[in-house]
């Protein structure tokens, strides 16, 4: 066994229509397709489709990146030791897929460092929480009962934002048949078709 994953190069001639390298991983550019049934007829008489992917929110693979360097910054200059574990872990799970970057690999493989990228985002936004100037718009103080602070309103978009997008996307992660529109409405990079 391992003499074959040792040799499951793309320079070898392995190829693999979901391979993703690496840096891929980054911005969840490549997901991987595990179920696809298309042409299914809707109740309206249009098409629709269904479809499962492993495939990751964007507003929070996006983030990976900005996470990571606002981690770093924190922990070295800020001197913030809680971003200490989160970024030994994200690198623990990211670096070593470096090294290989001939061999064929997916995107399943950034299960081992997201865990920490959300951590790292979490710490981020706990920092914004409280900070900045006080909103004091009417349907917000409505809504929640009192002014907030600008960081805690944008915290709080974020988190929605996150739950929204999760929603929107959930047809492809969990195999939903949907209509062919609301498909290629998620599809928004080339790569993920």
């Amino acid at each position: 066994m391992l003499e074959f994953h040792a040799s499951l190069t793309s320079s070898g001639g392995h190829s693999h229509p979901w391979d993703s390298k690496p840096w891929a991983w980054l911005v969840a550019a490549r997901p991987i397709l595990y179920y696809s049934s298309t042409d299914i007829s809707c109740g309206d008489g249009g098409s629709c489709r269904r479809m499962l992917y492993l495939f990751g929110t964007p507003v929070i693979w996006w983030l990976v990146i900005p996470a990571v360097l606002w981690g770093l910054w924190s922990l070295l200059v800020r001197r913030n030791r809680a971003f200490l574990i989160p970024l030994v872990g994200a690198a623990a799970g990211f670096l070593p897929w470096l090294m290989v970057f001939d061999r064929q690999m997916y995107f399943f493989y950034a299960t081992a460092f997201i865990p920490f990228v959300i951590v790292l985002i979490s710490l981020a936004l706990g920092q914004m929480i409280g900070r900045g100037r006080v909103l004091r718009w009417r349907w917000l103080t409505e809504l929640f009962g009192a002014a907030m602070p600008l960081g805690t309103f944008l915290t709080v978009c974020y988190a929605a934002l996150v739950v929204a997008m999760f929603a929107y996307f959930s047809p492809i992660l969990y195999g939903y048949l949907i209509p062919d529109s609301w498909y290629h409405s998620m599809m928004w990079l080339p790569s993920w078709t």
